[in-house]
């Protein structure tokens, strides 16, 4: 007994770890606030979702709550839990839905591999040539997912959010780089997984830290550098601690999917059904444009410049030994993937021209 105890103790430590890595610099989740009690016949679901409060992720998803309890005349209010303050194990978010330990969940796919690695094909670093191919793949995906939901996870796929941002880099306090020469010994913070086995290729010591504890680390000398986004050197102010920043050389989907358990989807009334179906619609297209056009995914990066941060790209031949890497890197993953896995990037590889 004691070790099933001690083996359920460290589970949700590592759960608690993982999601620590992952969460894009939000503040410690404060508790679950006490809502007001829903008006007579009010249908309420809980969202638990991973970004704090003021970033974009989070606003987004609040009009979208705001249009619904408008459009549906009160009838059905969507509550945000930002922060993950839900309390609910956010690295088996199928598994809650499935359950119904909530009824609607912002899902990161990258948060959820270890449940449902299929979903996270679009997550592939430094493979793809641009932002435009990124939303296609994604896209691409959707009837995948659909079936995959609704089969194993007994869940209702509503749309896929894209991230405010797609293009990461790396960003330094220590030297310009250049090139991938300059990476060499370069202590980065890298989220784990498929970045770790990159960076270290192209000679770099890259380090998983939570990201919250970035700014100091910076401003310390305990790394060199971070491998983020624009819209995080904004946010968490690294751009007081940072002054260079190369971006261009991961490009990723950042896609984020909404989706119902099956049993509150199934007990919604039919026109209640088709204004969260349209509001979310909506989300996916307004999200996906932002991220795919240029004047608006690049805001970060004007606003990182006018704080003093220095960009830099990486030579031609540069690019392409660096995508050599990130490629054997995925190709090493699907290898070894389980047959859903490989079913999923058999859909998205003929866009990547494979």
């Amino acid at each position: 007994m004691r070790k099933i105890v001690l083996k359920c103790r460290l589970g949700w430590f590592m759960a608690l770890v993982l999601v620590s890595i992952l969460m894009l610099g939000a503040p410690t989740p404060a508790p679950a606030q006490t809502k007001a009690p829903a008006p007579a016949g009010q249908i309420v679901w809980k969202m638990d979702s991973m970004w704090p409060p003021n970033d974009p992720e989070t606003l987004s998803l609040m009009q979208a709550a705001n249009e619904i309890l408008e459009y549906s005349e009160g009838r059905l209010k969507i509550e945000i839990y930002p922060s993950f303050s839900l309390r609910l194990n956010p690295t088996t978010a199928c598994t809650n839905m499935r359950d119904g330990l909530t009824e609607i969940a912002n899902l990161w796919v990258q948060l959820v591999e270890g449940q449902e690695p299929s979903f996270s094909v679009t997550e592939a670093f430094g493979i793809w040539t641009s932002k435009e191919q990124v939303g296609k793949a994604v896209d691409a995906l959707i009837p995948f997912k659909k079936k995959v939901y609704t089969e194993v996870w007994k869940s209702h796929y509503l749309t896929t959010k894209f991230m405010a941002v797609q293009m990461n880099g790396q960003y330094s306090n220590t030297r310009e780089l250049r090139t991938l020469e300059d990476f060499k010994g370069f202590k980065t913070r890298v989220p784990g997984g498929r970045q770790q086995e990159i960076f270290k290729a192209i000679g770099a010591a890259p380090v998983v830290m939570p990201l919250g504890d970035v700014y100091l680390s910076l401003k310390t000398g305990v790394i060199d550098g971070v491998s983020s986004s624009s819209k995080q050197v904004i946010f968490s102010k690294w751009y007081e601690v940072i002054k260079n920043g190369m971006e261009g050389i991961v490009c990723e989907a950042g896609a984020q999917d909404i989706v119902v358990s099956g049993k509150a989807w199934d007990a919604l009334p039919n026109d209640l059904k088709e204004i969260v179906t349209t509001v979310f619609e909506s989300v996916h297209q307004r999200t996906k444009a932002m991220a795919v056009n240029p004047g608006m995914s690049n805001l970060w990066r004007r606003q990182s410049e006018a704080k003093g941060v220095k960009y830099f790209e990486l030579p031609a031949q540069d690019l392409a030994k660096f995508k050599e890497v990130c490629w054997k890197t995925h190709d090493d993953f699907i290898r070894n993937a389980p047959p859903r896995t490989k079913e999923a990037w058999d859909i998205i590889k003929p866009i990547l021209g494979k």
